[in-house]
């Protein structure tokens, strides 16, 4: 194992006797091996620990274990405690989701404080056979399936050429200290279930089902290199920056060859999912103008001959899939600039800017709802008779579809009362047997 470990660092990871390595500890047996194997070599290390409060006492104990274990061999440690559940629900994440943000986001900022040039985790042969499984699974694209890479920039992964086996062995040769992660047991959890049940029925088949499929992940990972490099060269004659915004042209795209898998690489380049681009494709296909698409760093929509991309921090987030609303004291709840003003007389002159509605306060029932618009929505345009569909309503008003991004809807039980600075609803409107009004108004 020692000597495989040093070939694999020097001759696969290219790593040189002058880096530094901060190696993630969780004490578990995979981080432990590692860690003694690099207490053997000459590379600067550091030790750093999370304890997520995930496993009540369990979480302490493993905390503990990793410090006593670095002040007896004198390595130099950080140990953080992390609120995992408040983050995960502050951030609306999962809890997996939300442990591997504070964590990666942590040793980020350690290998930026002490200089080091690399940091290290434990994973091995094992990890990206499930990690490939539960994708595949799951539903994915090359992406997916090249499984855990060897290395990034900053990141290295030391016993990626070790299967777990091969780690325990060595951890009881050496008589490496660790301890045992209850929850790795429970095969509730879908990577215990292919850990504990799935891989030894194939590796019991073939012994060498682990490597396979590694060569293979490492297979994968070349040919969507190639493939993201030949979409390049294809779709960059037809996409044009329009200030941050990239527009692509469909009916150019459409006369390639296999424009299909020339499209789903592209976005897959902006982070868009593998079923969210299932979802973009068939809307691409019916002709579903209008749409939009969210991906973590862009929103897309589709123009009836053209997706434009936005990055995410150019939309307002503040209103993306938040509602808001107007209380019955008409305090208004949202990031919005809203006068509201009751009104017991009937002035002698409406203002008809449209940036006001006049309203009757009886007819709507509290709290007002402030929402983004939906395919689907219709309301009664005011001044006219008859419902209309707000889609309709904007393209009558030849209404872009980056603009519609910005249209939010005032609702009293599920009824529109107003597109906000556009148009209010017919049904609210005062008449002869109104007593008070409602005065909205967007600043």
């Amino acid at each position: 194992m020692e000597v495989d470990f040093n070939n694999y660092l020097r001759n696969d990871l290219l790593l040189k006797s002058s880096d530094s390595v901060i190696l993630t500890v969780s004490g578990g047996v995979d981080s432990m091996v590692m860690l003694h194997l690099f207490q053997k070599t000459s590379f600067k290390i550091r030790v750093a620990h999370c304890n997520f409060q995930l496993r009540g006492q369990e979480s302490e104990r493993d905390m503990l274990f990793v410090e006593n274990y670095c002040l007896q061999n004198q390595i130099e440690f950080d140990i953080i405690r992390f609120d995992t559940e408040h983050y995960a629900k502050t951030h609306k994440l999962s809890i997996q989701m939300a442990a591997r943000e504070l964590r990666y986001n942590w040793f980020s900022e350690l290998k930026s404080k002490y200089q080091f040039d690399f940091i290290a985790t434990a994973h091995n042969l094992d990890d990206l056979a499930e990690t490939f499984l539960i994708n595949l699974s799951r539903g994915t694209g090359l992406a997916g399936l090249h499984g855990i890479p060897a290395q990034t920039p900053s990141l290295i992964r030391p016993l990626l050429f070790a299967d777990r086996q091969a780690i325990s062995k060595y951890a009881s040769i050496k008589n490496v200290p660790f301890v045992e992660d209850s929850s790795n047991q429970s095969t509730k959890y879908l990577r215990n279930k292919i850990r504990h049940d799935i891989l030894p029925f194939f590796t019991q088949n073939n012994p060498k089902f682990l490597l396979n499929i590694s060569r293979l992940a490492e297979y994968i990972a070349k040919v969507e290199s190639f493939l993201l490099n030949q979409t390049d060269a294809a779709l960059n004659p037809m996409i044009e920056l329009q200030e941050d915004n990239i527009v692509l042209d469909l009916e150019q795209l459409q006369q390639l060859e296999n424009h299909e898998i020339y499209f789903r690489e592209f976005l897959r380049g902006y982070k868009f999912s593998f079923a969210t681009v299932d979802l973009i494709w068939q809307a691409i296909l019916t002709e579903k103008c209008g749409l939009w698409f969210d991906s973590p760093t862009f929103r897309l929509f589709i123009d009836r001959s053209k997706i434009i991309l936005i990055p995410g921090n150019v939309l307002n987030n503040n209103y993306l899939n938040e509602d808001w609303y107007i209380s019955s004291d008409l305090e208004v709840l949202a990031p919005m600039e809203l006068h509201c003003e009751l009104i017991s007389e009937k002035p002698s002159h409406f203002s008809s800017d449209s940036h006001t509605i006049w309203i009757d306060y009886h007819k709507v029932t509290f709290p007002l709802k402030i929402r983004r618009w939906q395919h689907g929505d219709y309301f009664y345009p005011f001044g006219m008779k008859g419902k209309k569909l707000l889609s309709d309503f904007f393209i009558d008003n030849k209404i872009s579809i980056l603009d519609k991004t910005e249209i939010f809807l005032l609702v009293s039980n599920d009824e529109i009362v107003w597109i906000i600075g556009m148009r209010a609803d017919n049904r609210f409107r005062i008449d002869t047997k109104t007593q008070r009004i409602l005065k909205i108004s967007k600043q």
